[in-house]
């Protein structure tokens, strides 16, 4: 498996056609559902394509159940926990990713990592995947890469990545400090994309050069362009 299986951002999922019983009368059954718990947020990025939500509302756990029996009725296999918000700020945030897991659905996670010491999954609990956003706004210092080094040695049945979100003016040594720190860490990827706000004066091809003039491996770099974009559809399921 090769870093570009761990995105479908720029292409339809090629996991669709090895699976074509996932296709039924023309359309794609829910097999992954992404699952936001909450809007709370403990970051204020500039970026953030949700600022304008309402940061109280959180989902009751009490719904948390009724949705899981829902998408465990629909066929659902897996999901990722997302924003919204940060994930890890819903107080229940364990008992529901167990919950999936009772549920045979796989859970995949995003987060600003900033709580992974302090707020994270039992170990009784399993995650295929995690990826932890970042930007200009946390810095890969060695305070910082030790914390997570002691994340990921306590929970290496993950699979880890980065997404770093690149500013108009972004800063390049940050950047190649993390790509120096996921290279000796056994990250599986990084995905580099511009600020969506102001993705026309973002420069990827910048980075990808400035990392190459530094020695710096970017093999496991994706950079992902957001001037040309494909608007996606929302599935609503009622019962």
């Amino acid at each position: 498996m090769n870093k570009n299986s761990y995105t479908a951002a720029n292409s339809i999922p090629i996991k669709l056609l090895l699976n074509p019983q996932w296709v039924r009368e023309g359309k794609i059954t829910p097999i992954h559902a992404q699952f936001m718990p909450t809007y709370k947020c403990n970051f204020s990025c500039s970026f953030c394509s949700c600022s304008k939500r309402n940061k109280d509302d959180e989902m009751s756990f009490d719904k948390v159940k009724l949705i899981i029996n829902n998408l465990k009725i629909v066929g659902c296999k897996a999901v990722t926990i997302t924003g919204g918000g940060e994930p890890l700020c819903h107080p229940q945030i364990n008992q529901i990713i167990e919950l999936f897991n009772h549920n045979n659905i796989k859970v995949g996670l995003a987060t600003n990592g900033s709580l992974l010491n302090s707020k994270f999954i039992s170990k009784s609990s399993s995650i295929t995947w995690c990826r932890i956003s970042a930007s200009d706004n946390i810095i890969f210092n060695s305070s910082y890469c030790k914390k997570l080094e002691e994340v990921f040695n306590e929970y290496s049945n993950i699979n880890w990545a980065f997404s770093y979100v690149v500013s108009e003016v972004p800063n390049e040594v940050n950047i190649a400090n993390m790509v120096k720190f996921a290279n000796k860490n056994n990250i599986t990827h990084i995905r580099l994309v511009s600020d969506l706000f102001k993705s026309e004066k973002v420069n990827l091809d910048k980075i990808s050069l400035f990392l190459r003039e530094k020695k710096v491996d970017d093999s496991l770099v994706i950079y992902q362009h957001r001037q040309n974009y494909t608007r996606g559809g929302t599935v609503i399921l009622v019962f």
